[in-house]
């Protein structure tokens, strides 16, 4: 029942973050009797050390953490320890907020339309990359994020041009939703696509989504793939 609740993506964040802090724990005597905010903020920090990690991420990490061990019972036969109401992890946590509002803002840069129609037609010339220019195709023209398109089947297309969202990122707050745009000169690609894909299988994969960065990288160096909806949604309006 507990598993409604949260996604699995959710649920295998806490617990790798948890095994993260245990592990870096276990690893050094002499934090092993310290208070668990200060034994858990030490384990944190000296992660970000070695990883490279800036303070946003440090911020989530510690956030994750908290939310694990607020549901330990969930987790494991113990009772859940409520790190927020401890002054030690307060503090900590407030200095680690101060220092993500001091760090430089690194946004991912807007794809622009050229790019877009670069990288498709640079994956169409391998057919083995179709589901890439699929993905890249579909993300751009409904804005959408490439997490929820990979959450995407053949039944979701109510047809060629309009999604019925149920995995979305928002469905779980908002409810079902449904999109619709226009393919323009990959209408007929779409269509052919979403044809030759079995009902009931995922019309993407990551591994999708990692040849359509690293070709649309060979475009422009600075891609990423927050750039697809950053990008399309700035063309929209």
């Amino acid at each position: 029942i507990f598993q409604l609740a949260v996604g699995v993506a959710t649920t295998r964040a806490r617990v790798r973050v948890a095994r993260y802090v245990q592990q870096e724990i276990l690893a050094d005597p002499a934090i092993q009797w310290q208070p668990l905010p200060v034994a858990a903020s030490i384990a944190l920090h000296r992660i970000r050390n070695r990883r490279g990690w800036n303070f946003s991420t440090l911020n989530t990490m510690m956030a994750t953490f908290g939310s694990f061990m607020n549901r330990l019972d969930v987790y494991s036969p113990a009772l859940p320890v409520k790190l927020g109401n401890m002054g030690s992890w307060k503090e900590t946590m407030r200095g680690v907020t101060k220092q993500k509002h001091l760090e430089l803002v690194r946004q991912s840069m807007p794809a622009s339309k050229p790019m877009i129609h670069a990288g498709v037609a640079k994956l169409m010339e391998d057919r083995a990359h179709h589901g890439a220019a699929f993905l890249l195709i579909i993300s751009w023209s409904h804005a959408a994020r490439i997490s929820n398109v990979l959450t995407l089947q053949v039944q979701n297309f109510v047809n060629q041009t309009s999604i019925r969202w149920d995995q979305a990122k928002t469905t779980a707050s908002r409810g079902k939703y449904t999109t619709t745009s226009a393919y323009g000169p990959y209408l007929a690609f779409v269509q052919n696509y979403l044809e030759r894909t079995p009902p009931g299988a995922s019309v993407c994969s990551t591994s999708d989504a990692k040849v359509m960065k690293t070709v649309m990288r060979t475009i422009h160096p600075s891609f990423d793939l927050r750039s697809l909806r950053r990008g399309a949604l700035q063309h929209l309006a």
